[in-house]
Parts: C-alpha cells; sequence; structure tokens
C-alpha cells in the first residue's frame, strides 16, 4: 500500500504526483506560446532571405542591362544625343524579357585643356576656367580639347514604380565628338 505524505503545518495529506499526470495548462500555453515565437522568427528571417535573394538577381541584372547598353554607346557615342533615354526590350533573351528596366544618358561636353569660347561651357577642372590659354612654343597657343562626360543610369521600374535602391549610375569620360576634334595644323 502505498502512502501518502503528510502536510506538518494543516495536516492534510498530499498524493505525490504519477508520473502519468502529464502538463498543467500553465506548461502547455508557455510551450505553446515560446514555439509560436520561434515560428514567427524564422518565417519573417525566410522572408527576408527570399526578398534579399530576389533584389540581389535584379542588381545583378541591372549590371548587365548597364554593361551592355555602355558598351553600345562606347562603339557609337555619336548615335546618342545630349539627353536620351529608353528601355532594354532590344535585348530580350530566351529565358528573361527586360520591359521593368528603363535607362537614362546624360551627355555633356567638357573642355580638358584650354579654353572655351562659350561661357557656360563645363572645365574639368574648375580652376582653368579663369586662366589664359598656355602657349604651345613659338608662340602657338594650345589648342582647347575636349571630351564627353556621360552620366548613365539604369532603373528598375516595375509597373512605372521607380525603385532607386536597385538603380546604378555610371559616370565616365568618351572621346570628344568629330566637331570637337583638334584640327591640324598647316605649315607654312
Amino acid at each position: 500500500m502505498r502512502r501518502s505524505a503528510m502536510n506538518p503545518t494543516s495536516g492534510e495529506s498530499r498524493r505525490p504526483r504519477s508520473a502519468a499526470a502529464g502538463f498543467t495548462l500553465l506548461e502547455l500555453v508557455a510551450a505553446i506560446s515560446l514555439f509560436a515565437l520561434i515560428i514567427v522568427y524564422v518565417l519573417a528571417d525566410r522572408e527576408d532571405s527570399i526578398r534579399m535573394s530576389a533584389d540581389a538577381r535584379l542588381i545583378q541584372t541591372v549590371q548587365y542591362l548597364a554593361a551592355a547598353k555602355i558598351d553600345e554607346i562606347r562603339h557609337d557615342p555619336d548615335a546618342y544625343g545630349e539627353s536620351e533615354g529608353g528601355d532594354f526590350e532590344d535585348l530580350e533573351n530566351d529565358w528573361q524579357k527586360f520591359t521593368d528596366f528603363s535607362w537614362e544618358l546624360e551627355t555633356e561636353r567638357v573642355v580638358v585643356i584650354g579654353k572655351s569660347d562659350d561661357r557656360d561651357a563645363t572645365h574639368l577642372f574648375p580652376e582653368d576656367e579663369d586662366e589664359e590659354v598656355p602657349e604651345a612654343g613659338e608662340g602657338r597657343k594650345v589648342s582647347t580639347r575636349f571630351l564627353r562626360r556621360i552620366t548613365f543610369t539604369v532603373r528598375y521600374t516595375p509597373e512605372g514604380e521607380v525603385r532607386d535602391d536597385l538603380g546604378l549610375v555610371i559616370r565616365t569620360f568618351l572621346p570628344p565628338a568629330a566637331e570637337d576634334e583638334p584640327k591640324p595644323e598647316t605649315g607654312s
């Protein structure tokens, strides 16, 4: 026969808890709450990982498109005006269409050496704007040299919404336009 333990202060008997008695309601609520918090954290973290992976894929696509278009611009810079823009539908391939991407090109004529007659001309080195044009020797002036500074922007624009966090801006220089090439000096 099993004996029950007596509570020495009240004189009541207390039965020992058997192993098959199970959990109390408070223990179950605490365990379920903890489990729910862990699940919410894991699912939120997984959602962030999926979004970051998709953004990384989009950034890679933006870089690919920018490289393709910059290559096209470098091969024929005279085909583009001072301000151009468009989409990438002509770069469509078998596995992806680039309808959610757009590009903009801003071209600016920049004085590299010498002085321009144009008062609004942009100088590569601002301190050159106010200086006299140096002489090239024997009384000849240095001819003014130009470059084209381009700012090329690629944007991800899903359904017309611009996402600047998934864009790319490239600033570089191209050779001068044909009319800006220095004319060969003819000797007398």
